[in-house]
């Protein structure tokens, strides 16, 4: 029983120490890295490498996917443009070959962040074969590799370079540099700088206005510039973070602080309209200067003592007063543009101007067709009362409210001129004005809708002599009249169309045939002239634009044989 009893203790403690080795393995697992190639060539171009030295024609060059320098008496160097950051653990491998048996060397430097150092060196013949190198000394933010060939006769290969990393360790401390802790006055898009930290593969940067800040951006630089623009006069928290696979680094003394700038107050502007000392100005002017830049509003100031009282706050470069003003009276005004930052006042303010001695028309209204009606002609007729002191009458209708500007008349009705579409609602307003400004009209806009759409009806009038002399249609409620008149011969001389335009037509004395149609007497012609011969048969007819049209019969027959035309224009 006792010795049962010890082997169970034996036993849990070997289990105990499994664990513990256990967990030391993992931990160790945790903490190594895995290698990482930082950098590799396999020579499909010399994109990756500076040349230098040797000759032109043998320098390091590509040949069938391998780096070559040959029959060089001198030294030929290939240096990696791109410098890598490796810590910890780094190993340089590369094929090399070397044929020939004159001389000859193949010598490898590493950049260890100071100077270059040489880390192999051979001049013996050999076939491609791979070297590994442990350049763990020389790791550094800006480590390079650098080939050197001598090759006097002879030729030298190198193919597939690789920098192979195993970090080892979080990143080495690093501080940062500007802004300064505290620091005010400082552009709201800012550049964040930092020292370099060694073994870094890429920095976490963060900011905002809690510490220790938010994460921004993740840069494998030493700066960032931040791209959206940060609130004035506000402070900001700001830290970076280096990293590696290893772990990560935070800067000394983070987090740090900065205070933005102030916003600039609003550019300097101008004063427009009225202009100083203005007289007769009307009594609901609007007022209008240029833009401030910087501007978030504007405070408008007008009073009949200077510089004026506060009336509103706009965001645009201009404002109409809307109650009228006292006539014959003399207002001063200013303009100040105003942001975060503070505010600026317009030049050369208070401006001052002087209004009209006549006040604006006085109140009147709509009386036809009453708003709301139905089955209102196409072309109704609007009517309003008068409005006293009213100079003329702005006319507005249309099928949106409340109507588009139509017309400007100096009486109390107009006749819609251009007949309005059938079964349709039209809304309408009329604006009196005068010097004084403009007044309009009471409980507007009103609305009416036009009658649904009819079959034309037509009548026709005759004179004594049963000749038709007028015919008239009415379409919509519109009418439409064409009127003809006669000679004493019965025959047409006149028509008159809706329109107004008039068609007339001349008749010769031989046989009573027209020679000519016109579009008033003495106007445009459209049939200037027409000859007929013996038989009462045209020969030729001349049109309105001047191209004569002959007719040529034949003589056993009269038939109409051919028709020739002449061109009579100068």
């Amino acid at each position: 029983m006792k010795k049962s009893f010890a082997m169970i203790k034996h036993s849990k403690f070997l289990i105990c120490l499994l664990m513990v080795l256990l967990g030391l393995l993992i931990t160790t697992s945790a903490l190594m890295a895995e290698p990482i190639t930082v950098f590799n060539d396999g020579f499909t171009s010399m994109n990756n490498w500076t040349v230098t030295g040797g000759n032109e024609n043998y320098k390091w060059h590509i040949y069938n996917n391998e780096a070559r320098t040959i029959y060089n008496a001198t030294e030929s160097q290939m240096t990696q443009n791109t410098a890598v950051n490796v810590s910890g653990i780094v190993t340089l491998k590369f094929g090399r070959e070397l044929v020939g048996t004159t001389t000859k060397y193949l010598k490898v430097d590493v950049y260890d962040g100071d100077e270059w150092i040489e880390v192999y060196s051979t001049s013996a013949t050999t076939g491609m074969s791979t070297v590994t190198l442990d350049v763990s000394a020389y790791a550094n933010a800006a480590f390079k590799v650098k080939f050197r060939g001598k090759a006097n006769g002879a030729f030298i290969y190198v193919d597939n370079v690789y920098i192979i990393n195993e970090i080892t360790a979080p990143p080495e401390a690093f501080n940062l540099t500007g802004p300064a802790n505290g620091a005010t006055g400082v552009s709201v898009t800012p550049t964040l700088s930092w020292s370099a930290s060694g073994g870094a593969t890429s920095y976490d940067v963060y900011y905002g206005t809690t510490s220790p800040g938010m994460l921004q951006a993740n840069v494998t630089g030493t700066s960032y510039t931040v791209p959206v623009a940060l609130a004035n006069n506000t402070t900001y928290y700001w830290k970076v973070v280096a990293k590696n696979a290893a772990g990560e680094t935070t800067a000394t003394g983070a987090p740090r602080s900065f205070t933005t700038e102030q916003m600039p107050v609003p550019g300097v502007f101008s004063l427009t309209s009225p202009a100083n000392g203005a007289t007769g100005v009307a009594v609901t002017p609007t007022l209008t200067w240029t833009a401030s830049s910087g501007a978030a509003s504007y405070d408008v100031y007008y009073g009949t003592t200077s510089p004026g009282t506060l009336q509103t706050n706009v965001t645009g470069t201009s404002y109409t007063v809307p109650e009228a003003l006292t006539i014959s009276t003399v207002y001063y005004w200013k303009i100040v543009a105003k942001n975060a930052g503070g505010e600026t006042t317009a030049t050369g303010a208070p401006r001052s101007f002087t209004t009209v001695e006549m006040s604006a028309p006085g109140a009147f209204e709509l009386t036809s067709p009453a708003s709301g009606v139905t089955g209102v002609s196409a072309a109704p007729t609007l009517s309003w009362s008068a409005a006293s002191e009213a100079a003329s009458y702005d006319v507005y209708y249309g099928t949106i409210s409340p109507g588009t500007l139509q017309a400007n008349v100096t009486g109390t009705s107009f006749t819609v001129n251009v007949p309005l579409n059938s079964g349709v609602t039209y809304y309408w307003k009329v604006v009196a004005k005068n010097p004084g400004g403009e007044t309009t009209a009471t409980g507007v806009p009103w609305s009416f809708t036009t009658m649904e759409s009819e079959l034309p009806a037509t009548v026709y009038y005759y004179d004594t002599l049963e000749r038709l002399i007028k015919t008239k249609q009415i379409i919509d409620g519109v009418s439409y009249i064409t009127e003809t008149a006669y000679d004493d011969l019965d025959r047409p001389v006149v028509v008159t169309y809706p329109d107004g335009s008039q068609v007339h037509y001349t008749y010769n004395g031989y046989n009573g045939s027209v020679t000519k149609i016109g579009s008033t007497a003495g106007g445009d012609q459209y049939l200037k002239g027409l000859v007929y011969d013996q038989y009462g048969m045209i020969v030729s007819k001349t049109l309105g634009n001047d191209v004569t049209l002959n007719y040529i019969y034949d003589p056993d027959n009269f038939r109409l044989n051919r028709v020739t035309a002449n061109n009579n224009l100068p």
